[in-house]
Formats: C-alpha cells, structure tokens, sequence
C-alpha cells in the first residue's frame, strides 16, 4: 500500500484515495504491533501526499502535516540508537512547517539537522540535494541571501548530476534561486551576495547550459528550459540594479563591469532562446502541439521585453493548431 501510494507513481486525481491506503496501512502496522522502519516510511509518505494534496488545491491539508512529523520523530525516538534514512527528510518536512508559521529561526535549525544527517549517510543523493534546497528556503526568509544561494546552487548541482535533464525538479530549484536574486535585488543586497562580477557570471553560464544542453519538456514551470530562459531575463535585470548599487557606493569599475554584462546577457540569451523554441517548429502530434502553444504563450506575454517574439510566437500558435490535428 505505501509504495501504491506514493505520489510520484499515482495520478494526482487519485491522491485522496492513495491517502487513505497509507491510513489504512498504518493502521494494519498498528494492529500487527509493526514498529520502526517501515512506520516512519509510511508516514513520510503520507506528509508527500498532504503536501502534494495541498499544493493541488487543497490547502486545509497543510495543517495535517505537523502531526504526521511530529509522529515520525516520536517513532524514531522509540529506539534512539538506531538511525532512520527518513528522519533527515522527515527534519526538512519539519522546516517547511516552520517558515509557514513564520518560526524562521527554527525553520533554519531543523534544515541543517537534516543536512548533516543527508550528507551523513548519502551526500551525492537527491535527498541530500532536496536538504540544500531546503536550508536555501529557511534561508532565504531571514534575509541571508548570500547563504541561500550558496545553498541553491549546491542543490542544482547535485540535481543536474543525479538526474535526466528535462527532470522537473532541476526546474524547481532553478525557480528557488531565481527567486532568492529577485528577493535580494528588493531588499537591496545585490553587493553582500556578489563580491565581483565573476560570480554573476557564474550563474550566466549555470542558465546557458541549461538552455543549450536540454531540450524543452512542456514550455511551464517545471521545464528546465523555460526556468532557465527567465533566469537569463532576471539576471539581466539584476546586473543592472548591481551596477546602480555598486555605482552608489562609488566602485565605478564594477558598476561598469555589471552594466556590461547585463549589455551581453540581453544581447546573447534572446537568441539561444528562440532557436531552441524554433527547432519546435519540426515537430509533430498532440505532444508536439502542446510545447509549440507553450512556447507560443511565452514568446507572446515575457515579462521581460527582449524576451518576446510576437512573429515566432504565431508561427508556434499556427503550428500547435496543425499538430494537434496530425
């Protein structure tokens, strides 16, 4: 029942039913005097599962998740001399919890826990990544841009290595990132988190292999490649408050290095973007139609005006009728 219900390998449509399996499981461990391992895992599992049920249109599920964890850890605290693969992941659940409540403090204490028990006993693994992206969120919120990033980044970089490169989650973190830039860019923070322009440039070249080595998957936000384009945008967009701040301060030469970069950025990124939506052109059936309406859609309405392409965009709309139709 508990691998059945997990929601990676279930329709969405069916989550309150796979719900009701891992209750139904649980209870039988109960009933069965079954303790430990296989517990925790359930219980795990059922947290993703209100959490999935929350994000899809259910919000009243978060409020069931606290007690599921908190079960979990009291589960684990059973038999203290062992240690459960799940109670890393189970402690980032925990932080998640905490930075809805706005208990940041805490939220950042719990991410850590789960970090040092991730690289504990599986530093390269997905969980491990998850962990970093988790402490980059609890982070975030307490205004520790530059820590969140470094976060960041470590979580992409174990994602791009651990999985296929159309994965949604490579997607996820990217938009994690991009929104720890945009956050600091409000608050004014840009010189804390950037000692010079190499470190900008970074993260140029992290969004351009991701738009020039991966191919697009639906042309939304779990997209590797549509994430990547709107990182390229908003880091046009953040070297140039960069500069403006760096000017202010009066160090001219890196205000000038930054406002550079922006230049090459804007010139270079609109370009890659619209041949890797072009070569959609070629493409064929309902799948097909669906990434060239996609790519349309973006084309057409970028936040960011270098972005658009309002001809290629009813090319890719004209297409998506006829594949649709092949």
């Amino acid at each position: 029942l508990v691998d059945h219900a997990r929601p990676d390998g279930s329709d969405p449509s069916t989550r309150r039913a796979r719900e009701a399996d891992l209750r139904r499981a649980l209870a039988i461990y109960r009933a069965r005097g079954i303790a430990g391992e296989q517990v925790i895992r359930a219980l795990f599992t059922l947290q993703w599962n209100l959490g999935e049920q929350a994000s899809g249109g259910a919000p009243a599920k978060r409020d069931e998740i606290e007690p599921v964890l908190n079960e979990a850890l009291a589960e684990a605290a059973k038999t203290p001399s062992i240690e459960f693969p799940k109670i890393a992941s189970i402690y980032a659940a925990l932080s998640g919890v905490r930075i809805r409540q706005a208990r940041l403090v805490e939220a950042e204490q719990l991410a850590r826990k789960a970090l040092v028990l991730h690289l504990k006993s599986h530093p390269e693994s997905l969980e491990t990544g998850w962990g970093y992206a988790a402490l980059g969120t609890a982070l975030k919120h307490q205004g520790k841009f530059a820590e969140a990033l470094v976060a960041e980044k470590q979580a992409f970089a174990i994602m791009r290595a651990a999985l296929p490169p159309e994965n949604a989650s490579i997607a996820y973190v990217l938009s994690f990132l991009i929104d720890t830039l945009t956050k600091a860019d409000v608050a004014h923070a840009l010189p804390s988190m950037f000692p010079s322009v190499a470190e900008v440039g970074e993260l140029e070249a992290m969004f351009r292999e991701v738009l020039t080595t991966t191919r697009p998957s639906t042309v939304r936000y779990d997209d590797p490649t549509f994430v990547a384009a709107r990182g390229m945008a908003r880091l046009s967009i953040i070297c140039m408050s960069l500069g403006n701040e760096w000017a202010a301060m009066g160090k001219t030469q890196e205000a000038e290095e930054s406002k550079k970069l922006a230049t090459f950025i804007s010139a270079g990124y609109p370009e890659q973007t619209r041949k890797l939506y072009r070569n959609l052109l070629s493409q064929t059936g309902s799948r097909a139609s669906e990434l060239q309406n996609g790519a349309a859609w973006l084309l057409a309405t970028a936040e960011v005006p270098a972005e658009r392409d309002p001809a290629l965009a009813v090319e890719l709309a004209a297409k998506a009728v006829g594949s649709a139709s092949d």
